[in-house]
C-alpha cells in the first residue's frame, strides 16, 4: 500500500496572493472583492479590522466543505 499526501505549494509563484491564507469568515482579518483591472480579473483585499505588523493575512476562500477545513484527514491509497 502506498499513501500519498497532496499539498499546494506556492513558494515558486510570483503572485502576492500566496501570502494570504484561508480562515472562516468570523476569524478572517481581510475581506476579498473581485473586480477587473485593465480588463483582467483581479482580487482586491481590504482589511476587515486593524492588522498588526508581521501578522498573517486571512480571508474566507468561500465554500462550506473545503477539504482542509474538515476534521478528518483524507489520504489517497493506490495499489
Amino acid at each position: 500500500m502506498c499513501l500519498i499526501f497532496c499539498s499546494i505549494d506556492a513558494s515558486h509563484c510570483e503572485r502576492l496572493g500566496k501570502f494570504v491564507n484561508d480562515a472562516p469568515k468570523k476569524e478572517a482579518n481581510c475581506i476579498a472583492k473581485s473586480n477587473f483591472l485593465n480588463g483582467k480579473p483581479c482580487l482586491l483585499l481590504f482589511a476587515a479590522k486593524d492588522i498588526a505588523a508581521n501578522s498573517q493575512l486571512f480571508y474566507d476562500y468561500g465554500g462550506k466543505e473545503l477539504s482542509w477545513r474538515t476534521v478528518r484527514n483524507v489520504l489517497f491509497t493506490f495499489c
